[in-house]
């Protein structure tokens, strides 16, 4: 299992409906991947006029992460993001990230047609319009990508109270 996260930007995310909110939930999301030594690839859009990854998650990314830039929207239309993706030889991808209508959508879709398993999680990603959010959730919906919640997917990856994380996820979700 791999992550994929898009895009959370300095000039973005203030726009993002609940930005704040989505800024701590991505927080415990990388914290708890970070724990869980999983895979990030990092994207940022057009760093030059949106500003790199928002300080504050910046900061979080540790070995295990690599940052790219892209222009294009799905980040696999990116040769650089797609040969990252190819390399890490994952058959199951979490998306986070900003906006969820335009680039996180159309990863998921992209990586859907890989053959990918694709797991969104609904707390960690927005839009601008929390309408454009909800519409986007529901078209992945219809391409059997996964929704869920952080929490839920977390324990799923855990599997039980006797895994050597547990004591760390744990005190993360309190």
């Amino acid at each position: 299992m791999a992550v994929l996260f898009i895009d959370v930007q300095e000039k973005l995310l203030p726009h993002m409906d609940q930005a704040d909110a989505v800024k701590k939930n991505l927080k415990l999301a990388i914290d708890a991947f970070n724990i869980l030594d999983l895979p990030l690839i990092v994207t940022e859009q057009y760093p030059k006029g949106l500003g790199s990854i928002v300080p504050e998650l910046k900061e979080l990314l540790n070995s295990n992460a690599q940052v790219y830039e892209k222009t294009s929207f799905s980040a696999l239309k990116d040769t650089e993001v797609s040969k990252a993706i190819e390399a890490q030889n994952k058959d199951y991808w979490i998306l986070i990230g900003i906006e969820s209508h335009i680039c996180v959508m159309q990863s998921a879709f992209d990586l859907n047609e890989l053959g990918k398993n694709v797991i969104v999680l609904d707390e960690c990603v927005a839009s601008r319009d929390p309408n454009h959010k909800k519409i986007a959730l529901q078209e992945m919906c219809k391409k059997n990508i996964r929704i869920t919640c952080t929490e839920s997917l977390l324990f799923e990856l855990l599997g039980h109270a006797k895994h050597s994380k547990f004591k760390e996820i744990s005190a993360l979700v309190r």
